[in-house]
């Protein structure tokens, strides 16, 4: 599909969101989860049904790709989300990270064309990955790595605790037809006991937890103070992967030199590696004080050791194709010295 097909979609969708957030009084959000959740015109008042289903009708017309539903409803996010000023931690990821993260996975599980190595000390079902995002939001990022993968089929599960951005993100997740299971709940309070995702990916949300006997629960929960949440899905989300498998998650560039660094650094010792740490651009983020790196955790296990150095690179300009080629050798070359031990 080329672009100037995405657009007629996009304007098409557009036309009817703001239509309906002018006649609702809404915001943007309300109005797109409103949008794609029509189900019958006539139970719509009048002067909104027939406008709304002239543009549902056009929509029809086409015929949409997974992959181009999901930047569709993706160019609407962000166009909302700037005329709305959401907060941060509902902006939406920005595509350029998760292409990245795509990539880190892609090596890590041997699934590049032509490798002859991987990360994991485990094998993969060769029909199906298994992969986990608990703090989801619209499900974008958790979409992409699938939609990216060299795998036949990705199972998702995906958990998103904001009401509004749940709604959004079953949108994303059943106009994309994505295979798993998707759900409105805290991550922080689920009883998750089965270690049985193959991988992990998450835009964690920055703040304090205001549960601390939830928190206490938790090997990194904080003393006498209520502890970073993003420190809670971490652990949380680290408990759900086998053995050996990878967490990838998009936290604060100073993770560790924050106050409660040393709780993150103490659970890190006992539970898994980190392995590698790729930082991207302010530019990307809504302001400087809120731009984020990935880090790249490893779940220890048998068969799992530290690498022998961290892998670390700043992309100063994710756009730039030289810049892009310096991050997708190196990291390629990085993997090969440490797990060219583990084959295919």
């Amino acid at each position: 599909m080329d672009f100037e097909e995405l657009l007629e979609i996009f304007n098409l969708h557009f036309n009817g969101i703001k239509f309906l957030q002018e006649a609702r009084g809404t915001s943007f959000y309300e109005a797109f989860v409103e949008h794609f959740n029509i189900e019958n015109f006539e139970d719509l008042e009048p002067h909104l049904a027939d406008h709304l289903e002239r543009i549902h009708l056009s929509l029809k017309e086409y015929c949409i790709p997974d992959e181009a539903q999901r930047v569709v409803l993706q160019m609407l996010i962000l166009k909302g989300g700037m005329d709305d000023h959401v907060q941060p931690n509902h902006q939406l990821t920005p595509d350029g990270i998760g292409i990245v993260a795509s990539y880190v996975v892609n090596v890590l599980y041997g699934l590049e064309d032509g490798q002859d190595f991987k990360a994991i000390p485990f094998d993969l079902d060769p029909d199906k990955l298994y992969a986990i995002d608990l703090a989801s939001g619209t499900n974008n990022l958790l979409i992409t790595l699938a939609q990216s993968l060299k795998q036949d089929e990705v199972n998702l599960t995906g958990v998103e605790i904001d009401e509004t951005m749940a709604q959004i993100g079953k949108i994303f997740f059943d106009t994309t037809h994505s295979i798993g299971t998707f759900d409105q709940a805290d991550s922080i309070q689920l009883l998750m006991d089965d270690a049985n995702q193959d991988v992990a990916i998450s835009d964690l949300p920055v703040g304090y937890y205001p549960l601390d006997m939830v928190s206490s629960l938790y090997k990194i929960g904080a003393l006498n103070e209520h502890t970073y949440a993003h420190h809670l899905l971490i652990e949380q989300t680290m408990n759900m992967l086998r053995p050996g498998a990878f967490g990838l998650f998009l936290v604060p560039t100073n993770f560790l030199e924050t106050p409660q660094s040393t709780y993150l650094k103490d659970w890190l010792e006992d539970t898994a590696y980190l392995q590698a740490v790729v930082g991207f651009p302010s530019n990307l983020f809504s302001s400087k004080d809120a731009t984020k790196s990935l880090i790249v955790l490893q779940k220890k296990g048998k068969n799992v050791a530290q690498a022998s150095e961290v892998y670390t690179i700043q992309l100063n300009q994710i756009k730039e194709p030289a810049e892009v080629r310096r991050f997708i050798d190196s990291f390629y070359q990085w993997a090969k010295e440490n797990y060219a031990q583990i084959k295919e």
